[in-house]
C-alpha cells in the first residue's frame, strides 16, 4: 500500500502535479495470501521450537498501566532512531475518547 504513495511522490518530484492513488486493503490482503507460503525446503533448517533462553533474548519489558509487560522486542535496530513505542498497551477504556497530543 505504501508503494503507491511512494510512486506518487516520486512522480510529483519528477513530473510535478498531484496524483491520486486508489488502493484496497482487502485486495492487498488477497495479494499477500496469493503469494503462498514459504516453500518447505526453505524451512528445513528452522527449529520446530525455540528454547526459553532464545525467547528471552528476543524479548523486552515495558511498564504499562496493567503492570510490567514482557513482549517480543522490535526485530531490527536503527543506528540513529530508537525503537519502541510511546504509548504502551493499556486496558480497554483506559483513555478518554479524545485524540492524544502529538509526540514531540
Amino acid at each position: 500500500m505504501a508503494f503507491g504513495g511512494m510512486v506518487a511522490l516520486n512522480k510529483r518530484v519528477h513530473e510535478g502535479g498531484s496524483w491520486l492513488v486508489r488502493i484496497s486493503l482487502a485486495q492487498v490482503g488477497k495479494w499477500l495470501v496469493d503469494q503462498g507460503q514459504v516453500p518447505e525446503s526453505d524451512l528445513k533448517n528452522v527449529p520446530a521450537d525455540f528454547s526459553f533462553e532464545e525467547v528471552v533474548d528476543w524479548s523486552t519489558t515495558s511498564d504499562t498501566p496493567m503492570g510490567r509487560l514482557v513482549h517480543l522486542a522490535p526485530v531490527l535496530s536503527l543506528s540513529e532512531t530508537p525503537t519502541g513505542w510511546d504509548r504502551p498497551s493499556v486496558p480497554l477504556g483506559y483513555h478518554d475518547p479524545v485524540w492524544p497530543e502529538r509526540s514531540k
